[in-house]
C-alpha cells in the first residue's frame, strides 16, 4: 500500500537540486495551471513533508541537507519580516493613528 503524497505530475516537473531549478511559469505553463494553483499545490507538498524549496531561479527539491537548511534559514526570516508587518498594521488599525512621512502615511 503507498501513501499519496500529492500530484505526482508536479513532483516529477520540479527537478532535484538548486543548479537545477525551474520556474514557477514553466512548470504551470506545462501542467496548464495559473500561479496561483501552482503556488497552493506546492504549499500542499511542503506540509507533507516534501522538500520543495526556492530561489532566485525557480524551485526544485533540496538535493542536500545544505540546501534545505538554507532555504528554511531564508523563508524563517521571510516569516520574520511578514510577522513585523502584520504586527504594524494591527497596531495601526487598533491605534487608528496616522503620520505623514516622507509623502507616504505610515503607523504610529
Amino acid at each position: 500500500m503507498s501513501i499519496k503524497i500529492g500530484n505526482s505530475r508536479l513532483l516529477e516537473l520540479i527537478p532535484t537540486g538548486r543548479d537545477n531549478a525551474r520556474t514557477a511559469q514553466e512548470i504551470s505553463d506545462v501542467l496548464g495551471w495559473g500561479r496561483r494553483d501552482f503556488t497552493k499545490e506546492v504549499e500542499k507538498l511542503r506540509c507533507k513533508g516534501v522538500a520543495v524549496c526556492a530561489c532566485a531561479g525557480g524551485y526544485f527539491l533540496a538535493e542536500t541537507t545544505e540546501e534545505l537548511e538554507n532555504y528554511c534559514k531564508r523563508f524563517r526570516k521571510r516569516l520574520s519580516e511578514t510577522s513585523k508587518t502584520l504586527l504594524a498594521l494591527e497596531n495601526h488599525s487598533k491605534n487608528k493613528n496616522t503620520v505623514e512621512q516622507d509623502g507616504i502615511q505610515g503607523c504610529v
